[in-house]
């Protein structure tokens, strides 16, 4: 079991695997360095209470969870198309995968690293060793969140420890601080304040980087695209920033947010997505169905006049006007009809004719067959 679980962790690459050991030392560095030389300065320097010193250990231990944890998750969460039921045949905006041998779902794409094709492809995350797909990209982005407070928490406590240490705000300090490494070689700091120093400002590095990563990753929640597709201006599969959000984080995405153990149900499979024109189709639909305000009166004309009702949305109205009604009004009225929103009708005549009454003006179009 637990060579199974070290196998299914351990980076493919050496690249990989040194990223990963790398940011697991560092993280621990700062963990130790923030216990056992920063809080007890403030302690001393500061007096600071008992009850400050475990609000500052409690918030501590929640980042450090978290980003533990969503290191953890990354790295154990299957994103890959093994183990999916894929279709034998090659199904429309589907591609086949020459090294895996198999048919790839839309969105996915082929890691040359880890040698699977990935559902919902973001990119290849170093630090884990492993790709950021649709399964798991909630917990890459709350790896980042955490890793950016735990940066600035880091900041936040040890600056004022640091500068004392080096003797106070100057220029010559200032070039001590961004070479702490040359500094102590060239004897001009001793190895503690050396390692003072050089952990302040690996944090103030991380959290310079992290404040863009977390930038730039925003737009792919916002608009719910992946690298790829925001380098070749894909928005094919933007359904608005709630949906999009949704398909992140999940139903309970403010549980997500706060523990990475904790299971949220996406809304899709990562197989099958939704684009924009089908999400709106049936949001045009499930208005009509739901919404009683305002009547849409059809007539369909054939040797006698039908009348059927229906009722749709004031402010939606000319939208879906434009967007359902003068492609097809046949195919509409069929699917009206199938959901049992209006009775049937025969559909023989050589032309379609309808008229909507909305706040008393009137909407006519014909239908040549």
């Amino acid at each position: 079991m637990g060579r199974s679980i070290l196998q299914k962790i351990k980076p493919r690459s050496t690249f990989d695997l040194f990223s990963l050991i790398y940011a697991l030392v560092l993280i621990h560095a700062e963990v130790l360095f923030g216990e056992f030389m920063v809080l007890p300065w403030l302690i001393k320097k500061h007096n600071i209470g008992l009850f400050k010193i475990c609000c500052l250990q409690v918030y501590g231990a929640f980042l450090y969870f978290n980003v533990i944890g969503n290191m953890w998750k990354i790295m154990i969460t299957n994103t890959s198309t093994v183990g999916k039921v894929l279709p034998t045949l090659l199904k429309p905006g589907w591609y086949y995968c020459t090294i895996c041998e198999s048919n790839s779902p839309p969105r996915a794409f082929h890691c040359s690293t880890c040698n699977k094709c990935i559902l919902k492809r973001d990119h290849h995350c170093m630090f884990t060793g492993k790709c950021i797909g649709y399964f798991n990209h909630r917990h890459y982005l709350m790896l980042v969140v955490y890793t950016w407070l735990g940066a600035m928490f880091s900041i936040v406590m040890s600056s004022e420890f640091c500068w004392e240490m080096l003797g106070g705000f100057s220029f010559t300090n200032l070039l001590k601080f961004i070479l702490p490494i040359f500094a102590f070689i060239l004897g001009q700091l001793d190895l503690y304040t050396a390692i003072v120093a050089f952990l302040t400002l690996l944090a103030t590095i991380f959290f310079a980087l992290l404040t863009g990563l977390i930038i730039y990753h925003s737009k792919h929640v916002r608009y719910g695209i992946v690298t790829y597709e925001r380098s070749h201006n894909i928005y094919l599969f933007d359904l608005g920033f709630k949906n999009n959000f949704r398909s992140v984080f999940g139903d309970k995405w403010y549980l997500a947010m706060i523990f990475p153990f904790f299971h949220t149900t996406l809304p899709g499979d990562g197989i099958e997505f939704q684009t924009k024109d089908t999400f709106e189709r049936a949001k045009d639909l499930k208005i009509l169905k739901s919404n009683q305000r305002i009547k849409v009166v059809i007539l369909l004309f054939r040797e006698t006049k039908v009348c059927r009702h229906y009722s749709t949305s004031e402010r939606e109205f000319p939208r879906i006007c434009c967007n359902l009604f003068l492609p097809s009004l046949e195919l509409l009225t069929r699917s009206l009809i199938q959901d049992q929103i209006i009775s049937g009708s025969s559909f023989t005549s050589e032309h379609l004719y309808y008229k909507t009454i909305l706040s008393g003006q009137c909407y006519t179009s014909d239908f040549q067959r």
